[in-house]
């Protein structure tokens, strides 16, 4: 059964989770899972031994991929959290969303200590930081647009 258009909308305008209570909790689980699977993605990329790593011969490229890789995390992450958590607003899943990868980001940092020639960088977590704000403002901005169309 389908939800009428109006509904959704008003579970738009009013921060509802989008799946809606009656549909459970695999539902609100699943919608983590390309969260999850991105994050297994940044992990596997973080396990990889520095010399084997390809060279892009560009000033700052690895920052450049870092904020790329943590801007859909937070992407990700502002989705899901729409979806499955009922409590909160756009802007709060918008800052959790940032706060969530910029976290992940950190912990990728201290995990690269123990992988053989790598190292942790401060300056990858502002790239990381960087790219989740860039990552989260877009899909705020897309959730956005989807809340105006319900209004027009």
């Amino acid at each position: 059964m389908h939800d009428h258009p109006k509904d959704r909308c008003s579970d738009l305008r009013e921060g509802a989770d989008l799946t809606g209570e009656r549909r459970g909790a695999q539902r609100r689980l699943l919608a983590w899972l390309p969260a999850v699977l991105w994050a297994g993605v940044i992990f596997t990329l973080s396990s990889i031994p520095g010399g084997r790593l390809p060279t892009i011969d560009l000033p700052q490229s690895d920052k450049v991929v870092h904020a790329l890789f943590y801007g859909v995390l937070a992407g990700l992450t502002f989705r899901a959290l729409g979806r499955s958590h009922g409590a909160g607003t756009p802007r709060f899943h918008f800052l959790l969303a940032i706060l969530i990868a910029t976290a992940y980001g950190i912990s990728d940092e201290i995990h690269q200590l123990w992988t053989p020639q790598r190292s942790a960088d401060w300056r990858d977590v502002v790239a990381d930081a960087g790219g989740a704000i860039v990552g989260a403002a877009a899909m705020f901005r897309f959730s956005r647009r989807r809340l105006s169309r319900c209004d027009g």
